[in-house]
């Protein structure tokens, strides 16, 4: 076990990193891990236990910001933002991507993910959410596949797990339940969108454990080749949407849906809601 505690960057390194195990507890006064060579850095991680939780003395700071590449494969990654900033849980410059492990990562900014072959959800509040409260999603037959308890205050929440499939599923505040509206992005507040998407260098693979192998305890089996975005139309912003010209959240034509529902609808890939609220100081509908 590696317990960090810094007044400002908690792990830092100026080229790449990767964690293929272990535990490491981070907090810090600005972001808790930072790889720092501009256009070129690839954060790995493979397996293991990482906790972070930046306390923002210097009044900023993301969970893990990558100024090239974040790359999850494995393990259980859990990033608290600063609660003061617009920073993410997770940020890379270049571009993010999940292919296995858990993710639960809060911030006030959704710093966009690129893909990867495991399914993500961004949840988007309404109003600043306390720190320490916890959150349980549960699918159609009312069985709990994830449970987050964010350390800091944040609007925007990031979780991904093997668990989450396309369907049906309702989130709660404790024993509140929530509602929102489906979305092909993240809107204000925690709106904040990175546009990335650019693929690692050849030479810099990140897809691959040292000497090409994968630790016993990645979580996930790491593919040889990146996923291929999914063919279609291109959006406005030049990027390529999913077959039959779908956002990401599943909305035809990007629009987001009307209304709030306390039924949040997953879809493969990831999928995006906004202006979540207690059920009870919203009208939401039973969908």
């Amino acid at each position: 076990m590696l317990n960090i505690t810094a007044d400002n960057e908690g792990l830092d390194t100026e080229l790449h990193l990767t964690i293929n195990g272990g535990t490491i507890n981070i907090t810090s006064g600005n972001d808790g891990i930072n790889t720092n060579e501009d256009n070129v850095s690839v954060t790995t991680v493979n397996g293991g236990s990482v906790n972070i939780q930046v306390t923002g003395e210097t009044g900023e700071g993301d969970g893990i910001d990558s100024n090239g590449w974040l790359v999850i494969n494995g393990g259980a990654v859990t990033a608290a933002a600063c609660s003061d900033s617009g920073d993410a849980g997770i940020d890379a410059t270049m571009g993010i991507t999940i292919n296995g492990g858990t993710v639960a990562a809060s911030g006030n900014m959704y710093d966009q993910i690129d893909g990867g072959a495991q399914n993500y959800v961004v949840f988007s509040f309404a109003s600043r959410q306390n720190g320490g409260q916890t959150y349980t999603l549960q699918n159609a037959d009312g069985e709990t596949v994830g449970t987050w308890t964010p350390a800091n205050d944040f609007t925007c929440l990031v979780v991904s797990s093997p668990d989450l499939t396309a369907g049906d599923y309702t989130l709660w505040q404790g024993d509140t339940q929530l509602a929102g509206t489906m979305s092909d992005g993240v809107g204000s507040p925690g709106g904040g969108r990175h546009m990335g998407g650019e693929a690692p260098p050849a030479d810099l693979d990140p897809w691959q454990a040292p000497e090409g192998e994968v630790p016993e305890n990645a979580g996930s089996e790491v593919p040889d080749d990146p996923p291929e975005r999914p063919d279609g139309e291109m959006e406005p912003d030049g990027r390529e949407s999913p077959a039959g010209g779908r956002g990401p959240g599943g909305g035809e034509g990007g629009q987001s849906a009307a209304g709030l529902s306390k039924t949040f609808t997953l879809s493969d890939g990831g999928s995006f809601f906004n202006g979540l609220s207690p059920t009870e100081t919203t009208e939401a509908s039973e969908t």
